[in-house]
C-alpha cells in the first residue's frame, strides 16, 4: 500500500487543476458583468444630464437677450426723460431781409434724427416757399439740440410760377431748461424756376423780366422759438 499517498496527491492536484479554470471563468464573468453595469450606469447618467445641459445652453442666449432688452429700456427712458422732441420756431431773419414771415416745425422721433417743415411767405408780393427736410442732431436727448446737418426739398410759387430746388444746411441749436430755443446756421441751395422774381431768397434775386431761371444761393439761418 505504499503508493496510496502518491495516488491521492495526484488525484488532488488533478481536481484542483480542473477547478481552477472554472474559478477563473467565474471571475472573468463577474468582471464582464461589472463593466456592462458601469457602461449602463454611464449611459443612464448621460441621458439624465444631457437635457439639463441643453436647457442651460438654450437658456443662456435667452438671459442675454433679456439683459439687452433691459438695457434698451433703460436707455430709452434716459433719452425720454427731460427731452423736448417738438420745437416751434420763427425765423426773424426773413422778415428783416426779405419782408416776409417764416417759421419751422421740428420733430425728433428718435434720438439724433429730426424732421423739419419750414414755410416762408412774402408780405409785399404773391410769393411763398415751403420746405421739408431731415437733420442729424448730435444732442444726447431726443430733441433738436446740438450741432446739425441735413438736406431739404424746396418748393414754392412766385407770381403764379413754380420755384423748386434742394438745399443743405448746417448749424447749431440750443434748448434751454425753460424750453426757449435758439438756433443759427448756414447753407447752400440750388433753385430753378421763378428765381428771378422771388423776394424770399438771400441775394439780389428780384428782377422784373424774370430772367434768372437757375441759381446756387447761400442760406442764412436764425430761429427763435419754444420746445415742448
Amino acid at each position: 500500500m505504499p503508493s496510496t499517498p502518491a495516488y491521492h496527491g495526484a488525484a488532488h492536484n488533478s481536481a484542483r487543476e480542473r477547478a481552477t479554470p472554472c474559478f477563473e471563468g467565474r471571475h472573468q464573468g463577474k468582471g464582464v458583468s461589472r463593466m456592462r453595469l458601469a457602461v449602463s450606469f454611464l449611459a443612464v447618467v448621460s441621458m439624465l444630464v444631457a437635457p439639463s445641459l441643453e436647457a442651460t445652453a438654450a437658456a443662456a442666449p435667452t438671459a442675454d437677450m433679456a439683459v439687452e432688452a433691459e438695457l434698451r429700456d433703460a436707455l430709452t427712458e434716459l433719452e425720454t426723460t427731460g427731452s423736448r422732441p417738438l420745437s416751434l420756431e420763427l425765423n426773424p431773419f426773413v422778415g428783416v431781409v426779405a419782408a416776409g414771415v417764416s417759421g419751422n416745425v421740428e420733430y425728433v422721433p428718435v434720438r439724433h434724427l429730426g424732421l423739419i417743415a419750414s414755410e416762408r411767405a412774402s408780405i409785399v408780393m404773391p410769393a411763398w416757399v415751403g420746405e421739408l427736410g431731415a437733420r442729424y442732431w448730435t444732442g444726447r436727448r431726443r430733441e433738436a439740440s446740438g450741432f446739425f446737418v441735413g438736406p431739404s426739398l424746396v418748393y414754392g410759387r412766385t407770381r403764379g410760377t413754380a420755384l423748386y430746388g434742394v438745399a443743405v444746411d448746417t448749424g447749431v441749436q440750443t434748448i434751454f431748461d425753460n424750453g426757449i430755443t435758439l438756433g443759427a446756421g448756414v447753407g447752400v441751395q440750388y433753385l430753378t424756376g421763378a428765381v428771378g422774381s422771388s423776394a424770399l431768397e438771400v441775394g439780389p434775386l428780384e428782377s422784373e423780366d424774370n430772367s434768372v431761371r437757375r441759381a446756387v444761393l447761400p442760406r442764412l439761418l436764425f430761429s427763435v422759438g419754444y420746445s415742448l
